[in-house]
């Protein structure tokens, strides 16, 4: 089972708050050129604002970023987008972080050049989040085997926004996460 907390984690609740209704998007983790950072930049600046609030939980590796990774973090500190909240530090306790993915709506794991598996898949079954990853991995076949989100090419600024739209639109989660939570 997963670290989770009995009680409300104000951080979480301090998410939900700023949210005010708006569909909320979990990236997290040690954030290196694999989170994919300038694909997630790109949705935060291009989604709409009314609609979508994202949160980025975990320390930045600056020393393992792409170039257009970089670029977009520079992007992101001279614009401040107000839909996103970013925790640029690991937390002290998983119960915290689990918490925030508790009160997400969506996961991003749409993972640049990471051909292994994450932990991502386990939690967004546990908390019953669709998730959104990179097609040409193991993740991607994963999640496409067993139904709990949508494979994107991760390299595609379009594709990723159109598929976190239609991960709202996937229907019958309940089961395929408990299938994947049987399997995992």
């Amino acid at each position: 089972a997963l670290p989770i907390s009995t009680t409300p984690n104000p951080l979480a609740l301090d998410i939900k708050r700023l949210a005010a209704g708006r569909k909320i998007v979990f990236m997290g983790g040690s954030i290196g050129k694999q989170k994919n950072l300038a694909r997630w930049v790109d949705m935060v600046l291009n989604l709409d604002l009314a609609q979508w609030y994202f949160v980025q939980i975990g320390r930045i590796n600056v020393n393992n970023l792409t170039p257009e990774d970089e670029q977009a973090l520079a992007l992101l500190k001279q614009q401040q987008p107000a839909n996103l909240y970013i925790h640029a530090d690991y937390l002290p306790d998983e119960t915290v972080f689990n918490a925030i993915i508790a009160a997400s709506d969506v996961i991003f794991a749409v993972y640049r050049d990471f051909y292994r598996s994450s932990n991502m898949l386990s939690k967004a079954a546990y908390f019953e989040k669709p998730i959104l990853v990179a097609d040409r991995c193991l993740m991607g076949e994963r999640v496409t085997k067993y139904e709990i989100g949508l494979a994107v090419p991760a390299d595609h600024a379009e594709c990723i926004q159109q598929g976190l739209v239609s991960l709202l639109k996937l229907e019958g989660l309940a089961t395929k996460f408990a299938n994947y939570r049987a399997d995992f």
